[in-house]
């Protein structure tokens, strides 16, 4: 029974100290990247291998002594734009729309937004600034600003 605790205790221990490196070495990856766009590292003289450089310590050298400073840009030049593709096929035809209702209305508009004719099962109507005319079953009728009448 004791032997589940220590496990338990040793997963536990493991998966904190995995986060907490994870979060030091994310947290030290934002701070050298938000320095300029590019990163400051130190190669070790003895064996060659890369670390981050110490910029935040109160050290005056941001690597150890004898280490050689290098540093790379995050991103790399822009790169020759690259030739057109060629076209794509055509796509298949798409399916014919449903039909409109029955007695719906139609209209148009002049350019200049003064005139409408609407037609519909009622009748027409043609609508301008000074009036408007209906043709229907009964005949056509004219209503201007001065009343109604017929044409």
């Amino acid at each position: 029974m004791r032997r589940i605790y220590r496990r338990q205790f040793l997963a536990y221990a493991l998966g904190l100290l995995t986060a907490t490196a994870g979060f030091a070495v994310g947290a030290a990856w934002a701070g050298h990247a938000a320095t300029g766009g590019s990163v400051n590292a130190c190669v070790s003289r003895g064996r060659g291998t890369l670390y981050l450089q110490n910029t935040r310590s109160g050290k005056r050298q941001p690597c150890d002594r004898g280490d050689a400073t290098t540093s790379w840009a995050i991103t790399g030049p822009q790169g020759v734009p690259g030739q057109n593709g060629a076209p794509g096929k055509d796509g298949a035809t798409g399916a014919t729309g449903p039909a409109g209702p029955a007695g719906s209305i139609n209209s148009a508009r002049s350019p200049n937004g003064l005139y409408t004719i609407t037609l519909s099962n009622q009748g027409i109507l043609l609508k301008g600034p000074n009036g408007s005319v209906t043709v229907n079953l009964a005949g056509a009728q004219m209503n201007t600003i001065g009343g109604v009448g017929a044409p």
